[in-house]
């Protein structure tokens, strides 16, 4: 499915842009536990987490997801905000 149809579905809200959202999601990962994520997820994901820390970030980089989605209302901070501008524009 692609990212803008997701999106617009959960209507959620983009915190870092700079990606286009024509991008084409393959599967969705669901864990609190980043080592599941590490463990079990597919590139180009969507990853779907509680968690806020700049360590849903870096395991997104490292297992080649391409969003992150932040459920129950949680916001992620600056510090995890910067860091997903600093991967992006890589």
């Amino acid at each position: 499915m692609i990212l803008k149809e997701i999106i617009k579905i959960l209507n959620a809200e983009v915190i870092v842009e700079g990606m286009g959202l024509d991008v084409d999601i393959k599967t969705v990962c669901a864990s609190y536990l980043m080592s599941d994520v590490l463990a079990f997820s597919k590139a180009e994901s969507l990853l779907i987490t509680g968690l806020t820390n700049p360590q849903t970030v870096r395991t997104a980089e490292m297992t080649e997801i391409v969003v992150i989605c932040y459920v129950h209302g949680k916001q992620p901070g600056e510090v995890t905000i910067e860091l997903a501008k600093k991967i992006i524009y890589l």
